[in-house]
């Protein structure tokens, strides 16, 4: 202010209740974030009226946004994580057969390495990946600071559920009173719970982070969607692997009846998710047809034309994993193969779809020239 030659600027104090109460009732720019979201105390003064068709002078162009890779496979395999131990649990409590029982620890340590695994991942993303553990400071505000405190938490529960799912097998010859604690099914279940409230609480803070941004492209209800869509469909194809590919070295669980029930269960349950996942990203495409030229046709608009190869891709892989590979198997040919070719072209075809999620977003723009 006091370097300014011609005493354009100053400070005042300002009335901070006065400020959220009028930049609520209009957005004063188009194109710019939420007056009564980030509720600006910047004025800007001219003596000519704003045209009421007033929009940004590059609003027709527009331009894939950066993918955020890390986020990627954050998002997707910690999703796929909390899909398979809520899908493992579903299995124990349906069908508490003595299989069942054979089957858990081993689906346990798979979904267990490939939420590790997204953990790892999502360090890729910080700038000082060392100061990650600063991450509570922000708790009481910061939905990213509930999504890394929540997921830290599933891990732990996670690393000790598997444990104890393993422990009657390795210590079924040894005696120690510690360890018959922490086999025994009480405790498990207890441990169970922690991990389907931690996983699920941890899901929605994801979704929260991207609500939170105001963009209309990661609104509440399409992230939602998109993320439970993820959990729900991945978590039953890891599953599925899991079991495939343990009936490889112990072929008499796969003589059992029940064996092919779960099996066939899984199978439907894929194919009918990923049905239904795909007809509904498909009516994005609706908006190519809009009169006005929304946030929504823009990312349709990307999704068609700059970003049309991902797009088929991304549909072709998942309907190729999700849907036909899945009723060859209702159709009665099914091995650890085909399970491991619906859990890979699946897991392609969601870390597609989030790459669409970051890369098709049209984020608002702060006040500036043409080519901000």
């Amino acid at each position: 202010m006091q370097a300014c030659p011609n005493e354009a600027i100053r400070i005042t104090i300002v009335d901070k209740d006065r400020i959220a109460r009028e930049r609520k009732k209009t957005n004063f720019l188009p194109g710019a974030p939420d007056s009564g979201y980030t509720l600006p105390t910047t004025q800007y003064h001219t003596g000519k009226d704003l045209p009421r068709n007033m929009s940004p002078g590059d609003l027709y162009k527009i331009k894939p946004e950066p993918p955020h890779l890390p986020l990627v496979i954050m998002l997707a395999l910690t999703q796929l994580s909390v899909g398979g131990f809520l899908t493992a649990i579903a299995l124990r409590l349906l069908f508490p057969t003595d299989l069942v029982a054979a089957l858990t620890p081993f689906h346990s340590l798979v979904a267990l390495l490939l939420g590790l695994l997204a953990l790892s991942a999502s360090t890729m993303h910080l700038g000082r990946p060392l100061y990650a553990w600063r991450a509570f400071i922000g708790l009481k505000t910061s939905w990213l600071s509930r999504e890394i405190l929540l997921f830290g938490l599933f891990a732990g529960c996670a690393l000790i559920y598997a444990a104890a799912q393993w422990l009657p097998v390795v210590t079924r010859f040894m005696k120690v009173p510690v360890w018959d604690v922490l086999c025994s099914a009480t405790f498990r279940n207890v441990l169970g719970i922690g991990v389907t409230v931690s996983g699920l609480a941890g899901v929605f803070c994801s979704i929260m982070i991207y609500q939170d941004t105001r963009r209309t492209f990661w609104r509440t209800t399409t992230t939602s969607l998109k993320f439970v869509g993820t959990t729900l469909l991945l978590g039953p194809a890891t599953i599925l692997f899991s079991m495939l590919s343990q009936s490889v070295f112990a072929p008499a669980i796969a003589a059992q009846t029940l064996f092919h029930q779960i099996v066939h269960l899984l199978c439907a349950f894929i194919a009918a998710a990923t049905t239904a996942k795909l007809l509904w990203e498909l009516t994005l495409f609706t908006h190519l047809n809009d009169a006005e030229w929304t946030n929504t046709k823009r990312t349709a608009t990307l999704m068609s034309r700059e970003l049309k190869r991902v797009t088929i891709s991304r549909f072709a892989s998942g309907t190729f994993g999700g849907v036909v590979l899945p009723v060859v198997g209702l159709l009665g040919t099914l091995n650890a193969g085909i399970a491991a070719g619906i859990l890979a072209l699946s897991l392609l075809g969601e870390m597609l779809e989030r790459y669409l999620f970051f890369t098709a977003v049209i984020p608002p723009k702060m006040p500036g020239g043409i080519a901000s």
